[in-house]
């Protein structure tokens, strides 16, 4: 299964979210802090919500209830992201290489479960894709995630 997260153009706060080549929805952010809204085709809303400003918590809740469906924590020096995904597995989340362009998910028992990466070096494009069997909502958390690091890394790049 593969997730890909594309913006219309260089400015928009919004990425088009299209699984397996069909389109599944819309990431929208919020213009002060790190918070979204998610609209999926079709499916219920979700909102991407932060939970704190020394540690990086950010829980992802359903839009109508506020119902938290996933969890996610990094600390203040941590290079990991601890993910409790929606389907109840927990995993981390890890750099890649060097240059740390791309993520790897690794479950509770050390075992690959997805990469995240970007299309390419001049790209924000985010793509993940499932080594498995994996709920798509899962998939998007971790989409989501990267879309933070990428933000951060944007406004590090801009002071």
């Amino acid at each position: 299964m593969r997730l890909e997260g594309t913006r219309p153009n260089c400015c928009s706060s919004r990425r088009l979210l299209t699984l397996d080549g069909r389109a599944w929805g819309e990431i929208v952010g919020r213009t002060f802090g790190e918070s979204a809204e998610i609209r999926l085709t079709g499916r219920a809303r979700y909102r991407l919500v932060k939970k704190g400003s020394w540690k990086s918590r950010f829980d992802l809740q359903d839009g109508e209830t506020g119902e938290v469906l996933a969890s996610v924590e990094s600390g203040a020096f941590e290079k990991g992201w601890r993910i409790l995904l929606p389907g109840g597995v927990g995993c981390v989340l890890q750099p890649d290489g060097v240059f740390k362009h791309g993520f790897t998910a690794f479950d509770e028992t050390g075992a690959r479960i997805a990469t995240v990466s970007v299309r390419g070096a001049c790209s924000d494009d985010i793509i993940a894709t499932a080594e498995g069997a994996m709920d798509p909502l899962d998939l998007l958390v971790l989409l989501l995630v990267y879309n933070i690091v990428a933000a951060r890394r944007a406004a590090a790049a801009a002071s």
